[in-house]
């Protein structure tokens, strides 16, 4: 195997502090990309980097051996170059990732994040604005995201990358801290709110937690248990988990909209089957089969005055008998 590809997949391979590495884990790295190599081999690659003056590694004892790691000073070196797309991707990862990724992976980014900056600061006017060309907001009133604490959020995320289970305190909803054995399954980011999806001690229904809520975590030495089949996207989305489905099957939903709302509906649809109906003299009716959720019946009770549901009649009544008692408490003194 060249000699240059080799040095080259070292280098590329060394973490930047605090992370270190040494000969054993890089010659794992080299034989997993088909390079037959010893640790003698790697020592001397290492050493013959390192003295050229052209990359700043730095290494530290433990035991007999030498842990390798670029200093958090050192400038990323990357080939090819930065271009303007790359250097505006990692701009959005930084402005809207940062809550999601472990601490970890921000500080390992974070050369690459500087250097996108430069390459934006260095490129034509269009590219430095195209930053301010872009955005992502959410649904509903601005919320500002529950700040985590950093050991907390660390513990878990180190526990559901590495597969062990988690030993917590929680805080449930009505104030009490409940300790639970947690098998981690994935984290999922809604709105300002990030959760934990996971397992409880031996029981196999899938949680949502809050990681706002938790109390205390500590890693485990045990394996996680995964159960059959979880798929965390099928979960999302199939499974409808974050909209609370009121039941799995999907139902026939027909709508009566008014005129200055159907445009709504002519922007985004509910369902692949939607089809909207009527005119500004008659209104408007909207049919599309879905699953029928909470979430579904939360955004439609906002809307009541635009929107009058005709089936399901389950969900017709459910909606008025709120909207009755929302009504009646509206009517109370301060």
């Amino acid at each position: 195997m060249n000699a240059l590809y080799r040095q080259w997949q070292i280098l590329s391979r060394i973490p930047r502090e605090p992370r270190t590495v040494g000969t054993r884990e890089l010659k794992e790295h080299l034989e997993y990309q088909g390079c037959e190599v010893s640790d003698r081999m790697i020592q001397r690659d290492l050493e013959q980097l390192t003295t050229m003056g052209l990359f700043p590694l730095a290494c530290e004892q433990e035991g007999r051996s030498n842990r390798w790691f670029w200093p958090k000073s050192a400038k990323l070196m990357s080939f090819p170059g930065m271009d303007v797309a790359s250097a505006l991707a990692l701009s959005l990862i930084q402005r809207h990732l940062t809550g999601v990724l472990p601490s970890h992976v921000i500080n390992d980014l974070q050369s690459y994040f500087d250097a996108a900056d430069r390459t934006l600061s260095n490129t034509s006017s269009l590219g430095q604005e195209w930053c301010q060309k872009i955005a992502i907001i959410h649904e509903g009133p601005e919320r500002v995201r529950r700040s985590l604490d950093a050991d907390v959020q660390a513990a878990i995320y180190l526990g559901l990358f590495t597969n062990k289970q988690l030993q917590v305190v929680y805080n449930a909803r009505g104030g009490e801290g409940l300790a639970y054995h947690i098998h981690p399954l994935g984290l999922v980011s809604k709105a300002d709110v990030i959760y934990l999806i996971g397992t409880i001690n031996d029981y196999e229904d899938i949680r949502q937690f809050a990681m706002s809520r938790f109390i205390s975590v500590v890693v485990l030495d045990e394996s996680s248990k995964r159960p059959s089949g979880f798929v965390l996207a099928d979960y999302i989305h199939e499974q409808a988990a974050f909209q609370y489905p009121i039941h799995q099957e999907q139902e026939l939903l027909r709508l009566k909209i008014m005129p200055e709302f159907v445009f709504y509906f002519n922007e985004s649809a509910l369902g692949q089957d939607q089809q909207v109906s009527g005119n500004d003299d008659i209104g408007y009716e909207v049919c599309v089969t879905t699953t029928i959720t909470e979430e579904l019946e939360w955004w439609l009770m906002g809307r009541a005055n635009l929107i009058r549901v005709i089936e399901p009649l389950s969900l017709k009544e459910r909606l008025l008998d709120a909207l009755t008692r929302s009504v009646e408490y509206y009517k109370q003194q301060p």
